[in-house]
């Protein structure tokens, strides 16, 4: 199949499936608002500064009183064409392949006039499996002390990080998709899922004049009963999660048509990844973002987002079984993405990531050049909404986007070329992405 034909088959096996749809996105039905009102370039995570204002309190923000049922979904196809697939991978099996990705069940919207949810089910077309993803219930209050004007809220959710409100953190982080079958890097940072899904938290934040931002949490570990009643594979849990915090300080500014905002996060968490074994590896995450904005019309946009997290992990436990060859291990993480956006419809995304890590000879001595988890990458993506500019109609009113992603590798698993010891080299890995994303 060409490539024009495959585009075409994914345009179809999203959008006819979103025009039988009896129901819109809930946010947009809710708050009578087209979807540009909240989010750059008319779709996704990234938050225009009415989105930040939305999610702060709690989802609750409502065209009138009246209740509608905060339903909507999703469905992501996509067609990967990995450079050199691994045998036996499913990069191998299924490249060049159109496939059903995902498909999701929103719970998303007002439940009261101080309350809200956000909350995803999702079946996951690779793996053939359906799951809990990410979920959180948000109760917040606005009110004026001493002259100041205030947000407070709680949040009760599954992932560290999104519950910011800037989605300045990896848990929202670009790229917004990604292959499901493409390679990726074996190594991350506490920060950037290595709990997600398999963890409840409550945290607690306040925003003061639309500027100061904290937030203050805790996390537990889910049993591994609980994780499979939410359709959780067993081989993704971290293990026992003991005395985490995570706290988080941001500033936010706009100045006419621009905005900003930067902040700092703590992480900490000590993790017993075998259930039946007393050793544990201590976590330290310390982040730091930004997140700009620039409104240069009503149809062009340019936004940028990054963070940089450093992380420590105490490996005592783990040196005295012998499963370590050092007693800890430093790493530093960077994602930085810029986007442009034309016409709320048109945009390009160029991105920069990578991590840089201790090499341990035990922890990484196989399937890692020069026993190091580095890596470092690039991304560009194009992308066309031809919806999303208007507000919601109520019926049929599916919002779609159109993207073309491909990911280059400089470096993956410690190594350039022959990282793995078996001549694969980082290049290997690139990878071409059609997508179609439609929520309705």
């Amino acid at each position: 199949m060409n490539i024009f034909c495959r585009i075409i088959f994914i345009f179809l096996s999203c959008s006819l499936v979103s025009n039988f749809a009896n129901a819109v996105p809930s946010f947009s039905r809710q708050t009578g608002l087209a979807c540009v009102a909240c989010h750059v370039g008319g779709f996704g995570p990234h938050l225009t500064d009415f989105g930040i204002y939305f999610k702060l309190s709690g989802y609750t923000f409502s065209k009138d009183d009246a209740f509608r049922i905060p339903i909507a979904g999703m469905l992501i196809a996509s067609d990967t064409d990995t450079s050199k697939p691994a045998a036996g991978t499913d990069a191998a099996s299924k490249n060049k392949q159109v496939s059903l990705d995902q498909a999701s069940l929103f719970l998303a919207g007002k439940l009261s006039q101080k309350a809200g949810i956000f909350s995803q089910v999702t079946y996951d077309g690779v793996a053939k499996s359906t799951s809990i993803d990410q979920t959180e219930i948000r109760f917040a209050n606005a009110f004026v002390r001493f002259g100041h004007t205030i947000i407070a809220g709680t949040t009760l959710n599954n992932n560290p990080g999104m519950s910011d409100p800037y989605n300045a953190l990896p848990a929202w982080g670009f790229p917004f998709i990604s292959s499901a079958i493409a390679p990726t890097p074996s190594e991350g940072t506490l920060l950037d899922g290595l709990l997600s899904l398999r963890v409840i938290g409550v945290t607690g934040y306040t925003q003061v004049d639309g500027k100061w931002f904290g937030e203050l949490g805790t996390y537990s570990s889910i049993s591994q009963h609980f994780q499979s009643k939410l359709g959780l594979a067993a081989d993704g849990d971290p293990g026992v999660v003991h005395g985490s915090l995570y706290a988080r300080l941001a500033r936010h500014e706009s100045y006419g048509s621009h905005s900003l905002s930067g902040g700092l996060t703590y992480f900490s968490a000590d993790i017993q990844p075998d259930r039946n074994s007393y050793a544990k590896v201590g976590y330290t995450d310390i982040a730091t973002d930004l997140h700009y904005q620039w409104q240069i019309s009503d149809t062009k946009t340019v936004a940028v987002l990054g963070n940089m997290i450093y992380e420590h992990r105490n490996m005592a436990d783990i040196l005295a079984l012998g499963n370590s060859q050092k007693s800890g291990l430093n790493y530093l993480e960077h994602n930085i993405s810029a986007s442009y956006y034309w016409k709320n419809a048109y945009g390009i995304t160029l991105q920069h990531f990578g991590l840089a890590g201790s090499s341990d000879n035990i922890v990484y001595g196989s399937g890692y050049a020069g026993t190091s988890p580095n890596f470092k990458g690039s991304r560009i993506q194009l992308d066309w909404t031809p919806y999303g500019k208007q507000a919601s109609s109520g019926i049929l009113s599916p919002q779609l986007r159109l993207g073309l992603q491909y990911t280059m590798y400089d470096k993956f698993n410690g190594g350039k070329s022959n990282y793995d010891g078996s001549g694969r080299n980082a290049s290997d890995n690139n990878n071409l992405m059609l997508f179609a994303w439609t929520l309705f």
